[in-house]
């Protein structure tokens, strides 16, 4: 399986494109914005199943997820707003969200 976030801007919508285009289909999806949000980059996607971001890291320390085979982490998700203002939430987006994937990553090789 494979996990990318900040799925469905234009960068990471294009990493699943070319994920599925090599024939992987077995892909959870995560980012803020819904794909129905953004349904010119998410058209045609073929994915397991898409979380909302916040939700996901509930889930992703979750006895049931860690069933799964997970065979890359593309972490492309962040604030990139050069217009954003609120410090403690690209603190929580851009670091403190980062560090706790890469936790996992670190305890999960």
């Amino acid at each position: 399986m494979w996990i990318v976030t900040g799925a469905t801007g234009f960068i990471g919508s294009q990493m699943i494109h070319l994920l599925n285009t090599v024939g992987e289909s077995n892909i959870i999806a995560v980012d803020l914005v819904p794909p129905e949000q953004r349904p010119l980059n998410t058209q045609g996607w073929r994915i397991l199943h898409f979380f909302n971001a916040f939700d996901f890291l509930n889930e992703l320390y979750s006895p049931q997820f860690q069933q799964f085979d997970i065979r890359g982490f593309i972490h492309l998700g962040a604030n990139s707003s050069t217009l954003e203002s609120d410090w403690n939430l690209l603190v929580q987006l851009n670091i403190n969200y980062s560090k706790s994937i890469w936790q996992f990553c670190v305890k999960n090789n």
